[in-house]
């Protein structure tokens, strides 16, 4: 889908409306109000929403819609398509007031269950309608949760790309540490999808919201992620004196990139998020790294934030790179 938008510059803060849908979506919202400074953002808001019909967690954000049932009623009936949720006029009512002012919405669920996937779904008709531009950033389910969930994901991916500007998908799968050889608590493993798809939203959210000497606006993540693009998520982190270049080289091969080939991507966001002893060396060399693995007329935009939290008092803190890159859109080949 590519939708147009009037691009002029205005004074006001932009306004960001974080929304986490089902289980997944609550307790990626949760654990980005515990454990990150996003909620005190100004424009920042975190709205979520489940249904009914279905056992949801308690929510922290200040907003909580509960859709009824009308809104994902497709779901009792198997023969309906999946990419077509039912619209019941109080929910949109409720959504659209939430949504209206927004200059971003970013939709946060984790795909497979067909009542979280067709609560999405709406959430995005409804931002769709009312012309804001939205993200759709998902989780698609571990292959021990059931083929039947997999294929749920794979189109309800397929459909929200529809409906949205652009869609990230992290595949959990390759979240899982390799080096524990399967050996990781499940507990662990759900934790380390929480903490990458907020990774991923701190990226172009917390450049825009935070101040910060590089200056990024809105329209700097509207120029990579719009156009109806499928985009792919990778990080990495890195300690002490080659921290930098240890974060990048753990961005640049981890499995999250595995099937996107970098050389076609036509947008990058680089995100550096570091205690204030982040030199111009060390943004340097993420930055060339980085370059050398993207066509030479990919549009490359580059941002860090200053992260207290990552200080260190006898060596040079944590580091953390974050990648999304912008490329082809989702076909029916793919497979999440």
């Amino acid at each position: 889908m590519i939708m147009k938008y009037d691009f002029n510059l205005d004074s006001r803060c932009p306004v960001f409306k974080i929304i986490g849908v089902g289980k997944g979506g609550i307790s990626t919202v949760n654990h980005l109000i515990a454990t990150t400074k996003m909620s005190s953002l100004e424009g920042v808001e975190f709205i979520t929403v489940s249904t009914v019909t279905s056992e949801t967690l308690p929510s922290n954000a200040k907003t909580h819609i509960l859709l009824e049932e009308q809104s994902t009623g497709w779901v009792e009936t198997p023969e309906k398509d999946i990419s077509e949720p039912g619209l019941c006029e109080n929910d949109r009512r409720v959504i659209s007031e939430n949504i209206r002012n927004a200059d971003m919405v970013v939709i946060i669920s984790t795909l497979g269950c067909a009542i979280t996937t067709a609560g999405a779904l709406f959430v995005a008709e409804v931002a769709r309608e009312l012309e804001i531009f939205t993200v759709g950033l998902v989780s698609s389910p571990f292959a021990f949760e059931g083929r039947s969930r997999v294929k749920n994901a794979e189109a309800g991916a397929i459909a929200l790309e529809q409906r949205t500007d652009s869609i990230i998908v992290i595949h959990n799968d390759k979240l899982i540490d390799q080096a524990l050889m399967g050996k990781e608590p499940v507990s662990e493993a759900y934790r380390r999808v929480e903490e990458a798809l907020g990774l991923a939203l701190k990226g172009p959210i917390g450049l825009v919201a935070t101040p910060s000497l590089i200056c990024i606006d809105i329209f700097d993540v509207k120029t990579i992620l719009s156009g109806g693009t499928q985009a792919s998520f990778s990080f990495g982190v890195g300690r002490g004196d080659n921290r930098a270049e240890e974060a990048v080289q753990m961005a640049l091969t981890s499995q999250l990139l595995d099937g996107c080939d970098l050389k076609e991507c036509k947008g990058i966001l680089i995100s550096i998020f570091c205690d204030r002893r982040l030199e111009t060396a060390e943004i340097n060399s993420i930055c060339d790294l980085i370059q050398k693995e993207v066509s030479d007329d990919a549009n490359i935009i580059y941002g860090h934030v200053i992260d207290d939290q990552l200080e260190n008092e006898t060596e040079k803190g944590l580091l953390k790179v974050t990648i999304i890159a912008s490329r082809r859109s989702l076909t029916d080949e793919d497979k999440i």
